[in-house]
This record gives structure tokens, sequence and C-alpha cells, in this order.
């Protein structure tokens, strides 16, 4: 039997069973029969100066030792889908023994040049803003919302996690500047005596219609009358006002007590029915921010009626003066701040704490002198660890996930910490937890034993939705499903809140689905076979599905009433659709793309869509069309194969439900694929696909382009088709180890050696 580093490692310490299969090696024989195979077969079209789809096989026609891994690759790709030669050829074609002898020998001849995986020298990887979320709140216990302070991250591969395309704008520098003063100050608020502050209605400021002058501030329309506070620090304060009301009307005067920016914030509503004789008070308490912050005190119920009598036609507010007493609430730092607290009684105790944590190694004296230097000339220690931390997630060693570079032209073993870092932030979106630091000062990270046994422990904690959130949606393209909104006539629901919430019910779904898939260990091919999916009430009315009561996601067995696996999820089916029909194409598509790895080239300019066809007033169904769009000389090379994928999914709509017809024909799920073979709906699909080497290929590319943060290069298409062919019957637990184990997740390059001076 042939083994190798993942094929005698990837498996130890995980609670699944798997066996690792013997790839084989091929003979000069084997390579002699599929050169003949390629001159029998293919060099008719594939050779000399303009060869079909840009691939040459001349090369390995004549001398297959002598042509690449990636020509290789791409011929025993097709073999694997047998839709080569094309099925409508009049010339020879192999019989099904001969495709499986084919594929064999070229996998053999690409496992013999494969060799030892040479690590590749990555991009700086900054932190996305989700895992910059995650791990300023795993650091100091303070949540922001990133995505809607921060620029947008870039998307490179399919994923938001990739090196080279999360660049940092002096506009993001700014942003992470001002984050770390907000979440300083709540994670380590200083304490304020309660004071109380009253500022006269003379000294207000009117915002919108009306005047400060001697007796209050005058208000009508709808405006305000406002100061500018200044605050010690975020925390509950008492807010009271003065003042009457010029009544008129059949309603008293109507007031709000509002804060913070424009718009202001309000904070309570009341009547105010008194008068100039005797004037009212109303106070309520709140939590308001720090710092400068405008609190005031708006008319909202205007009234104007120039037939009444004088004196009762225009109702107006009168401010006489404005409180603002605290903060109320005592103050405690972060359970984060505070343990970093108990390190020591010394400044430098916390430096140290806080330079480990934040920059997820042991701190050296540097960076402690770093963060000291923040903190000189502050004599209050409360505000000394403010600056301290503000000037560590500001810190590159914070922002990037940086490590160490080898000297050019060398390769070496990633260190327990630098390790440690890539495995959070692949599985929980992270920075490493304090089991997992421990684990690496120890040295267990260096061995793929102990690696592996973290691993698993890491993927049994409820954090490692994380790999299902981060990567699942994104390989899968349901990230922003939640903001297509399919027509009325589409999804027609009482309001777009319950639009909305339905739209989340079906994101949530995928992404319980494949979180289970992960923790419960369970294998692969479960992803198309599945009889079982997450619903709840509002999502399974939606599907037509009876007996779920209540709004949480729970695991609900179907049957053959939803198509199996990712198959049958609305998500997928609302993300591959058009606001107002279904599309095939899409579909197809997205099997393509994610699935089987396979994704068709752009289509040609100027060829008009489905859609500007459909808009000329035809009655043909979809089939109808995509034969028609198929006759275009320049569409059927794609669509061939993409349309009959996507047509499997014609019995369910826009939105993922069960439909019977295409207007007034019925439905025909039927498709054909270039090798001849029939399939009929989305359940005799997932059959098909499940028998597809390329689909656990897909997985195991996505999952490894998602862990490493950059494309993929030969050696690491050698590892992935290794990972995809060595173990018999693989969990998604599985192909996630056996990416931690490779060579490429745990090594570094450095530069090239040309670029050495």
């Amino acid at each position: 039997m042939r083994t190798g580093l993942l094929a005698t490692t990837l498996l130890l310490g995980s609670t699944a069973t798997a066996e690792v299969t013997d790839l084989g090696s091929p003979h000069r024989s084997d390579l002699a029969a599929l050169a003949s195979a390629m001159n029998t077969w293919c060099v008719d079209c594939h050779a000399e100066d303009d060869p079909e789809a840009g691939l040459d096989l001349s090369r390995l026609s004549t001398d297959p030792e002598s042509a690449s891994a990636s020509v290789l690759r791409r011929v025993r790709d097709r073999l694997q889908r047998r839709d080569m030669p094309p099925i409508d050829d009049p010339g020879p074609r192999p019989d099904p023994e001969s495709y499986v002898d084919l594929v064999h020998v070229a996998n053999g001849e690409l496992d013999r040049r494969a060799g030892t995986a040479a690590a590749v020298a990555p991009t700086l990887r900054r932190l996305n803003n989700v895992e910059y979320r995650n791990s300023v709140f795993d650091l100091t216990g303070v949540d922001v919302d990133a995505d809607a302070i921060l620029p947008a991250d870039d998307v490179g591969e399919g994923f938001d996690s990739i090196g080279s395309v999360l660049s940092l704008s002096p506009l993001a520098l700014e942003k992470y500047l001002s984050i770390a003063e907000r979440v300083a100050i709540e994670a380590v608020p200083l304490e304020a005596p309660a004071a109380a502050r009253r500022v006269e209605g003379s000294d207000l400021t009117v915002v919108g219609g009306g005047q400060a002058r001697d007796g209050g501030a005058l208000v009508w329309s709808r405006g305000s009358a406002e100061h500018e506070f200044r605050l010690p620090r975020p925390g509950r304060y008492r807010i009271a006002f003065e003042g009457w009301g010029m009544q008129a009307g059949p309603d008293p005067v109507r007031v709000a007590i509002v804060a913070g920016p424009a718009p202001r914030r309000v904070l309570a509503e009341f009547d105010l029915p008194e008068t100039r004789e005797k004037p009212g008070r109303r106070e309520t308490e709140a939590i308001v921010e720090s710092g400068e912050s405008a609190i005031g005190v708006a008319f909202i119920n205007d009234f104007v009626d120039r037939s009444l009598p004088a004196g009762a036609q225009d109702r107006n507010l009168v401010v006489t003066a404005i409180e603002v007493e605290g903060p109320l609430d005592e103050v405690a730092p972060t359970p984060q701040v505070a343990e970093m607290r108990r390190t020591g009684e010394r400044r430098d105790d916390f430096a140290r704490a806080l330079a480990r944590r934040a920059f997820r190694r042991p701190a050296d004296e540097a960076a402690v002198a770093s963060l000291l230097d923040a903190a000189s000339g502050l004599e209050d220690e409360s505000e000394a660890q403010r600056a301290m931390l503000v000037r560590a997630l500001v810190d590159p060693r914070f922002l990037y996930r940086l490590e160490a570079e080898p000297a050019a032209g060398a390769v070496r073993p990633l260190d327990g910490f630098e390790v440690a870092v890539r495995l959070s932030y692949l599985l929980w979106a992270s920075m490493p937890d304090e089991r997992l630091f421990a684990a690496a000062a120890a040295g267990a990270l260096d061995t793929e034993h102990s690696l592996l046994v973290e691993v698993d422990r890491m993927i049994d904690s409820p954090r490692s939705i994380a790999l299902s959130e981060r990567f699942g949606q994104q390989w899968l393209h349901i990230s922003a499903v939640e903001t297509r909104m399919p027509a009325p006539e589409i999804l027609d629901l009482a309001s777009p809140l319950e639009r909305v919430m339905l739209l989340e019910d079906l994101k949530g779904q995928t992404t319980l689905f494949l979180d289970a898939i992960l923790r419960e260990n369970r294998p692969v091919e479960d992803l198309l076979t599945a009889e079982w999916t997450y619903l709840n009430e509002r999502l399974a009315r939606h599907y037509g599905i009876g007996g779920v009561r209540g709004s949480h996601l729970r695991r609900v067995d179907v049957g053959r009433w939803r198509p199996p696996g990712l198959l049958g999820h609305g998500s997928v089916l609302l993300a591959t659709s058009n606001p107002t029909r279904t599309s095939p194409v899409k579909r197809g598509k997205w099997v393509l793309e994610s699935l089987l790895d396979s994704p068709p080239p752009p289509p040609p300019p100027d060829v008009p869509t489905l859609a500007d066809r459909r808009a000329a007033g035809d009655r043909e169904t979809a089939r109808e069309q995509l034969a028609r769009h198929r006759s275009d000389p320049n569409c059927a090379g794609c669509h061939v194969r993409m349309d009959q994928l996507g047509l499997a999914f014609e019995g369910f709509d826009a939105v993922g439900r069960r439909r019977i017809g295409d207007g007034a024909a019925p439905i025909d799920a039927t498709g054909r694929l270039p090798d001849g073979r029939v399939f009929d709906g989305p359940w005799e699909l997932a059959a098909v696909l499940r028998e597809d080497p390329a689909f656990r290929r897909s997985i195991v590319k996505h999952l490894m382009v998602y862990a490493l943060g950059r494309g993929l290069v030969g050696d690491d298409e050698a590892t992935v088709d290794h990972i995809a062919r060595s173990i018999d019957a693989p969990s998604l637990r599985d192909l996630v180890k056996a990416i931690v184990a490779s060579e490429q997740f745990r090594h570094r390059a450095g530069p090239p050696a040309e670029n050495a001076s």
C-alpha cells in the first residue's frame, strides 16, 4: 500500500474511522496506453495551432512524461466526467471500463510527480472585518459592529479571507483608531463621581423653530431646545427638564427627551399639560455615550388653527431648564481586562499580558516597551491601560496575522503559536483561546497527533459554527441571501419585516445544516443525500411542511418532501434565481462552481441573456428558451452541460417552493449529461453528483483556499488530489483535519531565491 505524510497521520485523534485507499502508481506501459488513447480519441481536435478549448494534447500523445501536470489534470477531469469525446461526435469513444482505467493512470502519474509539497510564500494577511470584530471581543470583551464602520472587505478566490485582496487604506486606519479609542473607554471605564449639571432655558440652543429668551426657550413647529453636555464616560444618567406648554387644540403639549448625534435618539416621551402659572418637571434615566453629547427636549405635536379664539390657536413649548445628573451606575472593567490586571500589580505586568494576547504569541521586550511607551506620563493606572489598549488595537501585530519570514528560497515549519493562529482563524474566525495558547507553548502543536486532538476539540466547540458561517456561506454563494428581495408576486408576505425574517431563516437553515455535518462527524455525502434539515414554523410553512411550531430552527426529518441535502435548501435556490423566476443557467452554474469546481468561462460579449429574449414577449418555457440559446454556437459549448444540471431544479420556484408547472406547461426536470446518462430531478442529480470524484475534490480545494488565504499552485493541487482520493468515505471533519495536517498549512516559504540580494 502506498503511504505518505497524510495517509499515515491525518486521522490520528479523530472520532471517525476511515481507511486510506491504495492510490496506485502508473507503469510505463500504462502511460503508453494513455498516449495511445489521446491519439485515438483526442488529438484530432486538441492539437496543433488552434486546439479546442486551448488544450493542446500533442505532447501527452507522444511523450506523456513531459506533459505538464496542469494538462494531465485537465485530461483526468474530462475523463472522469466522460464528456470527451462529445456524446454526439460520430467518431470512436472509450467504453466505460477504459474511462476508469485511464483516470487511474492519470492519477497515478500525478501522484508520482507530486513528491513533497513545497510551501508557498503567503501574502501578508490582514484580519478581515469579521475576524477583527471577533478578535476585539475576545481580547477586550467589547463588541463593535465592524461592518458598519470599516470599509467592506474585498473578495478573492471566492472568499474574503484572501491575503492579496485585504489591503489597508488610510481611511480604514483612521477607522481602526476611532474604534480602538471607543473600545478602550468601554473596556476600562474611568470612575467619575456623579454630578448634576443644569442649564437654564435662556442658555439653551434652539434647533428648528423657536428662540431662546429670558424666561426660557420657546419652541414651535417641530423644533427642540438642546445643550452640548460633556459626559465623563458612558453610563446611566438621569435627565430632567422643566417647562410648560402654550396649550391649544384637543391634546396637551407632547415632548420627547432626546440625545446623541442627529438624528437624535428618543429616550422618553411625555405629555406636558402644565401652563405658565404652574410649570412642570419630567425626568428619565438612560444609558448615554461619553464625550460631547447633545441632550435636549423636542416638541413633537405642533398644532395651529387660526379659526379658534385668540390664545387657543397655536400650541407651543417653553423649556425653562435642562438637568443632567450622573453617571449613576458603578463601573468595572470587562472580564477580559480584569484577567489581564490579575497577572500582576505592576504596569509592565499588564503590558506583558496584553501584548501576549493581542499579538497572539509570547510577549517580547519590544512589544512590551511599545505599549508602555503609549502610557508614558499617565499616573492613573486605568488611563494608562486605556492608552495601552488603543496602541495594541492599531498595532500591525494585531491587525495582521504576522509570521516570521524565512530566508529567500527557504521553507521552514511554523512554530506552535503560528500554527495556533492559523488554526483558530480557520475554525473560529478569531484569536486562539488560552488552551490553544498553552498547547502552543508546550510544543503540542508541533506533532500531528496532538495538533489533530486540538482540531477535534475546537470543532466540538460551538465556536466552530464560524467555519459554516464564513467558509460555508461563501463556498455556497449564500452570504448575502438575506439582502435578495424576490418580487412581491413571488414572495407575498404580510410585511417587509416578515420577508427579511424568512430570508434570514433560509440562511440559518443552511448554516446549521453545515455545522451539524461538521461537528457530528457526518460523511461529506450527507451534503447531497441527507433527508433531514433545520426548520422553524415560518420556514416549514414556506416549504409547505406541517407539524413544526415555534421560531427557533431545529432538526426535522423531511424525507422526500424536499430534495436531499443542500439541493433542497431555499437559500441556494433563491441565490441562483432571478427576482421573478427561476434560472436553470444560474443553478447549473452553481453546481459546476460550488459542487464540482468546474466553473464555466464568462459568456462571450454581445450575447443576449435569456431575460433579454424573454422580454420580447415569448411564452416559451425555460427549457425551450435554453434550447434556443444553445443553438447559438457561441453558447453551446458551456450550456450543453450547465443547462442540464440546472433544469433538475425546475420543480422548485425562485424562493425554493414546490411547483408543478412553468406557466401552462408541466415541469420537465430531466437532464442528460454529455456522456449520455439521464437523470430526473434533484434526487437523481444528487445520486450522480455523489458518485462524481469532482464533488469531493471540490470541497477539499475550496477548504484549502480558505484555510491558506491564497489561490492554489501546482503542488497545492497535488495535495488536494491526494486528500480527496486517499480517505475512504471521509467526513467533512476528516477533510478539515487532512488540510491542517498538510505541509502547506504547517509550513511557510520565504521569497523566491532569485530575489535574494
